[in-house]
């Protein structure tokens, strides 16, 4: 198969032998995930498309901007944008995703710590401060 490269300002990311362009801007990925049998994973978009490729998760994983998002389980990465509240089943972290049919996505034991500071700190980075001076 041909590489080929999709370049823009929003950081648009190649998948062999197909571009993504449009829909497939990073910061429009709700999760990622993976299909082991077929040896393949699945895109969900935030417009509602699933985009089925046969690449690795370890792939999609070192093109995606780690800031923004998250391998929370060895078959899912997850847009930290996408993530709209989580709680625990049991010893299980559970996430609930911003899509039409709130998505549900585990988070391994192993993940869940370095996901809760993830998240403390995306949070911080949206919060815009703002001072006021008394005279």
């Amino acid at each position: 198969m041909n590489e080929e490269n999709c370049s823009s300002s929003y950081g648009a990311f190649h998948i062999p032998g197909l571009i993504i362009k449009t829909i497939g801007h990073p910061e429009n990925i709700i999760f990622i995930y993976s299909l082991p049998k077929l040896k393949s994973i699945g895109i969900y978009f935030n417009n509602g498309y699933i985009l089925k490729v046969k690449v690795k998760m370890k792939y999609m994983q070192n093109r995606l901007d780690p800031a923004n998002f998250f391998r929370s389980h060895k078959l899912f990465i997850v847009n930290m944008n996408f993530v709209d509240e989580f709680w625990y089943v049991g010893r299980c972290l559970v996430l609930r995703m911003k899509n039409k049919v709130r998505s549900e996505v585990p988070v391994s034991r192993k993940k869940v710590k370095s996901f809760l500071q993830k998240r403390v700190l995306f949070d911080i980075k949206k919060i815009k401060f703002t001072a006021k001076v008394s005279t």
